[in-house]
C-alpha cells in the first residue's frame, strides 16, 4: 500500500525570530492561517489517507505535531531524539512502516516547502508512486528551475527509462556557484531537487544497507519496528549525520528522476519570502514609503518609514531588522544567540 512520510524537523534558524527550536519553519503560517506542515498534510491527503501518513520530527515537537495534525494516530508521529539529517529520519520511517507493511511504497517529502497549487503536485506524486510500485528504483521529483538559484541542489537528468517519463540521473550538483547556476538554467536540461521522493520501503532499506552500512548497523532491528525510546537514543548516537542525497542517492545505481510541472519554492529565508511577495505584511503593521519591505508583527504594532529593501520581524521580546540582501545571515545571528543561551 501507499504511505506518506512528511519530514518536519529543522533547527528554527533561518526564519528567526519567528522560527525557534520549539517552533521551526514547518509550524509557521505565512500566507494564511494554515501552517506549512498542515498545508503539506492537506496536499498529500488527496493521495494517501491519514491512517497511512507519518511525520518524522524532533521528539520535543511530537506533541505539537499531534496538535497540528489531529487526524494522525499518535504512533504515526515519530520523534527523533536528535537531528541527524534526512537519511536517518527516512530510514527510521521506512523501517517502522516496513514492519507492518512489507510491500509499502513511500512518498517522502519535506513539510516546509511552498506549493501554491495542489493539483499539479498531486499529479506528479501519483506518477512517481505508480512508477515506484512497478520498479525497484529510488524515484525523485525534479522541479523545473525558474532562476539561477545557488542555494538548491540541481539534478542533470540522463536518458529516458523505458518509455518515460522517468530518466536516469547523470549527476547531482549541490549549491552551485552563480556562474554554474546560470549555465544550468540556460541549458534547459537541469532540474531542482525538491526533496520529494517515492520508493518501496524495502528498496530504500536495501540501498541504505549497501551505501550507509553504519546507519543500518546503528538501526539494527528497525525493520521489526522494535526500537524503543532508550534503544532509539542509542541508535541515533551511533548513526551518522548525513542527508539522503549525499549518503544514498548520489551513490545508488537505482536512482531515477521524474520532472514535476508545478510551482515550488523551498522558502528558505526571509529573502525567499520577499521573492514570493515583495510587499509581505502580517500582523499590526504600518508602512510609509518603504517599498520591497517584509514586515511581520506577532506583537506590535510595528511601523516602518522610508526604509526600502529590509525585513522587520517582531516576535515576543525579540526583534529582527535586516537588509534583505543579508537575509542569509539570520542563521548566524540565531546560532550566536544559541551559543550565548
Amino acid at each position: 500500500m501507499r504511505h506518506a512520510v512528511i519530514l518536519a524537523g529543522g533547527s528554527g534558524e533561518r526564519f528567526w525570530p519567528l522560527s525557534r527550536d520549539d517552533r521551526p519553519k514547518p509550524f509557521l503560517a505565512f500566507f494564511n492561517d494554515t501552517t506549512l506542515l498542515r498545508a503539506t498534510f492537506l496536499r498529500v491527503r488527496a493521495i494517501v489517507p491519514p491512517e497511512r501518513m507519518w511525520v518524522v520530527t524532533a521528539a520535543a515537537l511530537a506533541g505539537r505535531v499531534r496538535t497540528e495534525l489531529p487526524e494522525l494516530s499518535a504512533d504515526h508521529v515519530l520523534g527523533e531524539p536528535m537531528g541527524k539529517n534526512t537519511a536517518p529520519a527516512i530510514a527510521l520511517a521506512a523501517g517502522r512502516i516496513a514492519a507492518i507493511d512489507p510491500d509499502a511504497v513511500l512518498l517522502v517529502l519535506p513539510a516546509d516547502a511552498w506549493v501554491p497549487r495542489p493539483a499539479p503536485f498531486q499529479k506528479a506524486a501519483r506518477t512517481v508512486l505508480g512508477l515506484a510500485e512497478d520498479e525497484d528504483r529510488l524515484y525523485l521529483v525534479g522541479v523545473a528551475p525558474t532562476r539561477p538559484e545557488t542555494g538548491y541542489g540541481w539534478i542533470e537528468p540522463g536518458p529516458l527509462l523505458n518509455s518515460g517519463p522517468a530518466r536516469t540521473v547523470r549527476r547531482f550538483v549541490e549549491k552551485p556557484s552563480s556562474a554554474k547556476a546560470r549555465r544550468f538554467l540556460q541549458s534547459g536540461r537541469y532540474l531542482w531537487n525538491a526533496g520529494i521522493f517515492a520508493w518501496k520501503a524495502r528498496v530504500f532499506l536495501e540501498e541504505t544497507k549497501l551505501h550507509l552500512p553504519v546507519l543500518m548497523n546503528a538501526f539494527q532491528g528497525i525493520e521489526n519496528g522494535k526500537l524503543k525510546r532508550a534503544a532509539l537514543e542509542k541508535a541515533y548516537q551511533k548513526a551518522p549525520a548525513v542527508s539522503v542525497d549525499v549518503g544514498i542517492l548520489e551513490r545508488s545505481r537505482r536512482v531515477a528522476v521524474v520532472p514535476g510541472r508545478f510551482a515550488w519554492d523551498d522558502l528558505g529565508t526571509w529573502a525567499g519570502l520577499a521573492r514570493l511577495d515583495p510587499a509581505f505584511r502580517k500582523g499590526h503593521v504600518l508602512t510609509l514609503d518603504s517599498p520591497d519591505t517584509i514586515v511581520w508583527a506577532e506583537s506590535g504594532p510595528v511601523a516602518v518609514i522610508g526604509v526600502p529593501g529590509i525585513v522587520v520581524v517582531r516576535s515576543g521580546e525579540a526583534t529582527l531588522v535586516a537588509s534583505l540582501d543579508r537575509a542569509q545571515d539570520v542563521r548566524t545571528i540565531a546560532r550566536m544567540l544559541r551559543s550565548k543561551k
